[in-house]
């Protein structure tokens, strides 16, 4: 059965969509310095790798391509290409020139028809005339049993929990076939890559292939949310691998992950609910309808979606059009839906905090401000009127009964004044210094009773996982009630005792802490976030505050 997975997943993918789980089975099968090295230098060569082969340190080019490769490629293209990578000398500055060289060509298909026997011809007649000490080539069938040989043989079958972890593995794969993955349970199947009992070349390459193998399935199925919080685990994975280790290879990993899946596919979701969001005169709630038995709720989920995806994209990509591109989709969203800063429960208050500051590193303060506004109302009527919103613990059924369950004696709904939220906003009005505002919420927020929660974690591997030993809870956080100095960490408890940096951040950028806040959803890192956003706040005209 896994084999039949894997090869259905090597038989749907784009020839560059096997980049980085090759790059985890070369490190898994006892490759090292591996350089991934497609574009417009690479020669032939899309990965350059060194391996020790019975005692000899071979120089290894290999070149990928997708599907069958038929005697025409093979003459007209393929054949080109892989003699260049295998006798040229040009290539990353890694590339060792005196070592013996090893080449394989890898496809996701066959070599169909006369292109083996060509294939053959090729490979003698290299060897012959001594250009090469081997040639290799790794078909469909072949990558399938290398990848359940490294990435699951030896973690599934040889580990105590191999049997459940295998079983929840086909469990999460049978959802993601349905359409039924939540994002909840997305990140708790992730927690199975995080076993450092396993060396983590393996933990990796099991990762990165179960990932690949179920956001592929969410993908054709139109769930690019959840193939998001997908690859969203696999990053957190692979960041706590660097307390481990100093190898390169795993923020070469980190590197074409955010790359080559979080960055395009936050684009384009932008750009498709974009598209569908203007076609119904924007409002998303029209296109809650039609697809939703219960439109309001899943209205206020996909509010807070857009936010933070949004958000997302502003941060991964380094083309300035395309950020202003997504500011403009954060702006335009936040302006015409008044659902936006409506969170239904806290697990979805982190959307707040990266779309605010999304805007306002790029001077959107005023758009940043009136959200944060409409969120502190949206809170304080909620507790007010009804039963507040839902815990962070609060699954879809409980969300929808504290927002809804209010009114009726059969619903059982219990009060909840205790908001994560509340302490988002308050520390979000303080980062942008502005005083008014911040004594305006902490006012009105004791008016209504609500109090202030927070989970905070030290500077440790800690920051990657929920409910350890290391995290600190604060259930009811006294603030000042005013600002008094702008600037200074000093105007609560939790605050106060926030690190003020975090060893994450120095290897993968401040912009990792976005990536496990939007994969966890219960942690911020506040002192981080003008290196987030990389510039000092400014302020916005105090005219100019409202939403138009």
């Amino acid at each position: 059965m896994l084999r039949n997975v894997l090869e259905d997943y090597l038989s749907s993918i784009k020839e560059r969509d096997l980049d980085f789980p090759l790059s985890s089975l070369l490190q898994a099968m006892g490759f090292y310095d591996i350089h991934f090295t497609h574009g417009g230098v690479e020669f032939g060569k899309d990965f350059i790798a060194k391996r020790m082969d019975d005692g000899v340190e071979y120089q290894y080019a290999i070149q990928s391509k997708k599907g069958d490769i038929s005697q025409a490629l093979w003459r007209n293209e393929v054949r080109g290409q892989f003699e260049e990578a295998i006798v040229s000398d040009l290539s990353h500055p890694q590339f060792s020139v005196d070592l013996p060289r090893k080449a394989i060509l890898v496809t996701t298909g066959r070599l169909s028809g006369n292109a083996r026997l060509a294939s053959q011809e090729f490979k003698a007649k290299l060897k012959t005339e001594n250009r090469t000490h081997e040639v290799l080539f790794w078909e469909h069938e072949q990558l399938a049993q290398f990848a359940e040989e490294f990435g699951f043989a030896g973690i599934h079958q040889n580990t105590a929990s191999g049997v459940t972890d295998f079983a929840q593995f086909y469990l999460t794969y049978g959802k993601a076939l349905a359409g039924t993955l939540s994002e909840r349970e997305l990140e708790e199947f992730s927690r199975l890559w995080l076993n450092e009992t396993i060396d983590f070349r393996k933990r990796i390459l099991r990762a990165s292939v179960e990932a690949e193998i179920i956001a592929t399935k969410l993908i054709e199925n139109g769930h690019l949310y959840e193939a998001i919080m997908t690859y969203l685990g696999l990053s957190r994975l692979v960041m706590l691998v660097t307390y481990e280790t100093d190898d390169p290879f795993v923020m070469d990993i980190l590197n074409e992950i955010t790359r080559t899946r979080l960055y395009p596919l936050s684009r384009r979701f932008c750009n498709e609910f974009r598209s569908r969001w203007d076609a119904e005169d924007r409002s998303l709630l029209r296109l809650c309808f039609k697809e939703s038995p219960l439109p309001m709720v899943n209205y206020l989920v996909w509010c807070a979606r857009v936010l933070e995806i949004g958000a997302l994209y502003a941060f991964l990509t380094e083309d300035s059009q395309e950020r202003q591109e997504a500011i403009s989709i954060l702006s335009d969203f936040a302006r015409n839906e008044e659902g936006c800063g409506h969170i239904p429960g806290d697990r979805h208050a982190v959307s707040i905090v990266w779309a605010t500051l999304a805007l306002i590193g790029e001077g959107k303060n005023d758009i940043a401000i009136a959200l944060i506004k409409r969120a502190a109302v949206w809170l304080c009527d909620r507790v007010e009127k009804g039963f507040g919103i839902g815990r962070y613990e609060s699954d879809a059924y409980e969300e929808t009964a504290v927002l809804l369950g209010y009114p009726f004696d059969a619903v059982k709904v219990e009060r909840n004044r205790c908001s994560f939220l509340a302490t988002i906003l308050v520390d979000l009005a303080a980062f942008i210094e502005e005083k008014g505002l911040y004594a305006d919420l902490v006012n009105d927020f004791e008016a209504c009773d609500i109090v202030y929660n927070y989970w905070q974690f030290p500077n440790t591997a800690s920051i990657f996982t929920i409910d350890n030993r290391e995290c600190m809870n604060y259930p009811n956080i006294p603030h000042q009630s005013s600002l008094e100095e702008v600037g200074k960490f000093d105007y609560a408890e939790h605050i106060k005792h926030e690190p003020d940096s975090f060893a994450i951040c120095s290897w993968a950028g401040a912009r990792s802490v976005v990536l496990i806040s939007a994969l966890l959803k219960d942690r911020y890192f506040p002192k981080m976030w003008s290196s987030v956003i990389g510039k000092p706040v400014k302020e916005a005209p105090a005219a100019a505050r409202v939403f138009g």
